[in-house]
This record gives structure tokens, C-alpha cells and sequence, in this order.
């Protein structure tokens, strides 16, 4: 058996590569867009976020607003997530909403993040405001997603393996 051979220095660094301004267009049907790595990047180091989302009102949308905010503890920067959200159209459903984002206030209170939200009547477009100086505008917001087939397949829990909508994302420095 011979000697292994000397191993050299590495020459890789542990230090990511700077983000860039840049728009990604995914089409109907991509895959490999979860919220860590489509975001994830641009959110560290954020300290605040703030989420303009006309479209929160049904249980997917609460599922990917929870989705997202799970990302946030991972990462681990984020103190303070403002989310302003389109008014529900009837009160039934503002009062789902409310006690669905109350639950998740005092979710997040357990990771040292405070959230607070308010609804809008007239809000249209979906953004996010970091602290970081990045603003992320996406078309769909974080309603990216493709409905599964059947709630029994790869891409249910892990959005990296779940077809996409169709849109585009757009990330720009402030």
C-alpha cells in the first residue's frame, strides 16, 4: 500500500458570494425555488423585513407566510417582521386571518422576533423591505407554488421540489 499523497492548503473560503442586483424568471413548472434559496441570501443579515402581501387570507397562503417565517429563525438575523396584508373579503375571513397571525406572533416571540401586521384595503403590489438594503419584488409573492398533485408527493413540505407558478423576482438594492 503506497503513502496517501500530501494534502494541499485549501484555497475555498467559507465567505458567500456578494449578492447582485439580478431578476429571475421562473416558468410555469420549474423546480429548485424553495424560500432559502430563492431569499435566503438577500435576508441575511436583516434585522427587519417588512412584507407587503395583498394576498394573505387563505390556509396556503397562512402555510407559506408561516413557511417564510420559518426561514427568518434559520437564518437568525430577523428582530422584527411588519407584514401588511390585503383586507379580507368578508370579516369571517378577517377574523381567520387575525387569530392565524396572532398565533404566529407568539410563534415568532419564541425566536426573538417580534411581528406585527395590518391589512389594507387598496394594497396591490408584493415586496419586501429589508434592513439590509435590499427590497425583493416578486410578481406572485411568496405564492410561488404549484397546488400538488396529491398531498402525498415530494415537493409538499420541501418547496425546492415543488413545481412553480410562473413569475418573476426582482432584487434591487435600495
Amino acid at each position: 500500500m503506497s503513502p496517501a499523497a500530501p494534502v494541499a492548503p485549501s484555497t475555498a473560503t467559507n465567505t458567500p458570494a456578494p449578492l447582485s442586483e439580478k431578476t429571475v424568471r421562473i416558468l410555469f413548472g420549474d423546480t429548485g425555488y424553495g424560500y432559502d434559496t430563492l431569499f435566503g441570501p438577500y435576508l441575511t443579515g436583516a434585522s427587519t423585513v417588512t412584507l407587503e402581501e395583498p394576498y394573505i387570507r387563505t390556509p396556503h397562503q397562512l402555510g407559506n407566510l408561516v413557511r417564510f417565517a420559518e426561514l427568518l429563525t434559520r437564518i437568525g438575523d430577523c428582530r422584527e417582521l411588519t407584514i401588511q396584508a390585503g383586507q379580507p373579503e368578508t370579516d369571517e375571513q378577517q377574523a381567520d386571518v387575525k387569530k392565524a397571525l396572532e398565533d404566529l406572533r407568539w410563534s415568532l416571540k419564541e425566536f426573538g422576533i417580534q411581528l406585527e401586521f395590518s391589512f389594507s384595503p387598496t394594497l396591490h403590489d408584493r415586496e419586501m423591505r429589508l434592513s439590509n438594503g435590499w427590497v425583493i419584488r416578486s410578481g406572485r409573492g411568496l405564492d410561488l407554488y404549484q397546488k400538488p398533485e396529491n398531498w402525498f408527493s415530494v415537493g409538499v413540505n420541501d418547496f425546492a421540489y415543488r413545481p412553480c407558478l410562473e413569475t418573476t423576482v426582482v432584487f434591487q438594492r435600495q
